[in-house]
């Protein structure tokens, strides 16, 4: 027999299904509790994943009960659950820096309104990301051999000195072409913007 699909999952939630339920809990459970453990690591932060975790499922489990989540969004339930733990997980950590946040009132949970805001801005952020990454590969394309190195390295995130070693030009002149790297880009998506 086929698993159901997510929004199986969801009508069936919608409709008061513990079966339902339980199988979105299990199917998505252990992967949460694995992003939110890495998202949660290497620093001084008291914020218990499990508990972050449970909280979504609870949060997201009211909203399909009361018929208030909405699907706005493409990348299916993964994304929507792992957008609500990225957001918690920031939120809880805030909480422990500044603890009048939650002595002010307040679950610190997002409301729905908050969370289609949230998918909305992560959707637009995404396309104006591809009309960039679109951009880069358009300007890369129209460069000359001798600066194709110079460009890729830049994109790798390399320094000028790194840059330099790697393909044999002083700092100087690296900086030079960096900058007008920089200059071209920001004409071209100055262009596209207006």
């Amino acid at each position: 027999m086929e698993a159901p699909s997510s929004r199986q999952l969801i009508a069936r939630c919608i409709e008061g299904d513990e079966d339902a339920q339980t199988q979105i809990v299990d199917r998505y459970q252990s992967r949460l509790l694995k992003m939110a453990r890495q998202a949660n690591a290497g620093g001084k932060r008291n914020v218990e994943p499990d508990s972050v975790v449970a909280e979504v499922f609870v949060r997201f489990l009211n909203l399909a009960r009361s018929g208030r989540l909405e699907w706005q969004f493409e990348g299916g339930l993964w994304r929507l659950l792992s957008h609500m733990t990225a957001i918690r997980l920031k939120e809880k950590n805030r909480e422990i820096r500044d603890p009048r946040k939650t002595a002010r009132g307040g679950s610190g949970l997002l409301d729905e309104q908050e969370l289609v805001s949230h998918i909305r801005y992560d959707q637009a952020l995404a396309e104006s990301m591809e009309e960039f990454r679109e951009l880069l590969g358009e300007y890369r394309s129209s460069l000359s051999q001798d600066r194709l190195p110079v460009f890729d390295c830049w994109l790798e995130g390399k320094s000028t000195l790194e840059i330099g070693a790697a393909v044999k030009m002083t700092d100087r002149h690296v900086r030079r072409i960096l900058h007008q790297f920089r200059e071209d880009l920001s004409q071209q998506m100055n262009a596209r913007i207006v």
